[in-house]
């Protein structure tokens, strides 16, 4: 593996020769004379094709498989307690497609070929109801995409605000509990398309959903929902068979939804990078994926660094930060082999 002296040279060469790389993805690859190879993308492009072959790719392998494997018994499946320390999400919802603050009518994230737009639907007064944001979001919608890949299922039983705050690893308090009911609600509501090539999804995620609003100035939520339902489309076009496993102590470090999002992002991206390569990423195709509306890249980068510098100490992550962008070393999956193996059973 070349060291990082060696990168960085070749990266203020390419730099003379190609120009700017804030804009840029360069991966660096080791031949077999021990020789440096660079593949300089100009725009994420490239990337984007080949990422949305590969899912494709994947996909139709899993179809083929569920074609030809035999009806599965009419059963709940118990996932045993050493998963139980596990989350599940499909690789689409790992695109921090959600907002990370505030109250949005319409968001839009596009990255590596797939474009997922969000708008939300109003009240009966005619105000909008909102997107749902923040950590508390990605943490409630965690849950229950896990508890219906345990139960391969898209009805969830979710038992009461306790247990859902509960599995979610949040504190319960009476104001936490209002939260979590109305971003329940906003992502009750809230209309999700999701396409590449071709649309994979367009409309609500959820079918049904146990709640009661009370027609109030306050905009009071009064609802324990007992269970919870994903659209039927929904739940076999984005969930089944495309969830990936994720550890639980992992997943609850992280303090923030920027955190949640570049972490989930890591934990995939690092895994796919060769032991023998390393992958330098320009800020400029990183804003595209994690910058939010109205925010200026000055500031990105500086948000952006900071926390990717948290993550780096928190979870001992092999990347570097530069003044143009992150360069990214290979690393292993956090999930133990063996339980990668039997939980494709869960896929």
């Amino acid at each position: 593996m070349p060291t990082t002296k060696q990168l960085v040279s070749i990266l203020e060469k390419l730099k003379k020769e190609a120009g700017e790389l804030e804009a840029k993805s360069v991966v660096f690859e080791m031949g077999e004379s021990e020789k440096i190879n660079t593949i300089v993308q100009n725009t994420g492009s490239d990337q984007l094709l080949d990422y949305q072959n590969k899912l494709e790719e994947i996909w139709r392998k899993q179809e083929n498989e569920r074609t030809h494997s035999p009806a599965p018994e009419e059963r709940k499946i118990v996932l045993a307690e050493q998963y139980r320390s596990m989350f599940f999400l499909p690789l689409l919802l790992t695109e921090s497609w959600l907002p990370l603050r505030g109250t949005h009518e319409k968001y839009q994230r596009i990255n590596r070929g797939i474009r997922i737009s969000s708008s939300c639907d109003s009240y009966a007064n005619g105000a909008p109801i909102g997107i749902p944001s923040g950590l508390l979001a990605r943490r409630i919608l965690l849950t229950l995409v896990s508890k219906s890949v345990i139960d391969k299922t898209p009805v969830i039983d979710v038992g009461s605000v306790s247990e859902l705050l509960r599995d979610s690893g949040l504190v319960k308090s009476g104001k936490q509990v209002r939260r979590i009911q109305k971003t329940l609600f906003q992502l009750f509501m809230v209309n999700v398309k999701i396409w590449g090539t071709t649309s994979i999804h367009n409309g609500q995620m959820f079918e049904e959903m146990g709640l009661d609003v009370e027609e109030t100035k306050q905009e009071k939520f009064s609802f324990i929902p007992k269970r919870v339902v994903f659209r039927d489309k929904f739940y076999k076009d984005v969930i089944e068979g495309k969830s990936y496993p994720f550890l639980t102590e992992d997943i609850l470090k992280a303090n923030g939804a920027l955190e949640h999002d570049i972490l989930l992002w890591l934990l995939n991206r690092q895994v796919k990078i060769s032991k023998k390569s390393a992958e330098f990423l320009g800020y400029g195709l990183l804003f595209h994926q994690f910058g939010q509306p109205n925010q200026s890249f000055k500031h990105f980068k500086s948000d952006f660094k900071k926390v990717v510098r948290v993550i780096r100490e928190k979870y001992e992550r092999k990347l570097e930060v530069h003044k143009n962008g992150l360069l990214l070393y290979n690393m292993p999956s956090r999930v133990p082999a063996k339980q990668e193996r039997e939980l494709k059973r869960f896929r």
